[in-house]
């Protein structure tokens, strides 16, 4: 077989997903790179790459006409998903998630978006429906909700009054609410 293009996207597409039980090892190796190489904080050019070529295999899967390799394909990328935002960095609250790089660029590159429109690709008749749509349920509940989470889980800076402010607003926001406050402190 010959194959070409970036080789992330024959491990995601050929050798991630698992077609028989012969090739249970191949597929876990894959999974255990792709996980290495996601968790690789000191290359963020890797972990940018393996974002997009996830994207994009994502879209070559869903393009597939329906079968089970389609599902097969598709649950082997949510699973894998999964398994990059539980590398992250735990804290000891459990409501509290804290991103790592990778969950950062997979936010920003979109991927709930894409992850959303799943079920639109699908077909409500497949036997492999119900499977699919759990597996995709899991990593679309973790990322929806770091971007949901609230404001106040932001580490907090000291101003020059001395009051503390959400590192997450805009500096402009944070200048205006200064100077509101100066102005208090001055009248009052």
């Amino acid at each position: 077989m010959q194959f070409e293009g970036p080789v992330l996207a024959y491990i995601l597409d050929t050798l991630l997903p698992s077609s028989s039980p012969d090739d249970a090892d191949t597929s876990s190796h894959a999974r255990t790179l792709l996980a290495v190489t996601a968790a690789c904080n000191q290359c963020p050019d890797a972990q940018q790459l393996l974002v997009s070529e996830i994207k994009a295999s994502l879209a070559r899967a869903l393009a597939l006409p329906e079968s089970s390799t389609k599902h097969s394909r598709l649950q082997s990328l949510f699973g894998l998903i999964q398994a990059m935002i539980e590398s992250g960095p735990h804290t000891s609250q459990q409501s509290v998630i804290q991103p790592n790089n990778t969950m950062k660029l997979l936010i920003k590159k979109g991927l709930i978006s894409d992850l959303a429109r799943v079920p639109h690709s699908l077909d409500l008749s497949s036997p492999n429906l119900v499977a699919t749509v759990n597996s995709v349920l899991k990593p679309l509940e973790k990322l929806s909700s770091i971007v949901n989470q609230p404001s106040s889980t932001a580490p907090k800076t000291q101003t020059t009054s001395g009051q503390a402010t959400d590192t997450t607003m805009e500096s402009g926001e944070q200048q205006s609410i200064t100077a509101q406050q100066q102005t208090n402190q001055e009248t009052g």
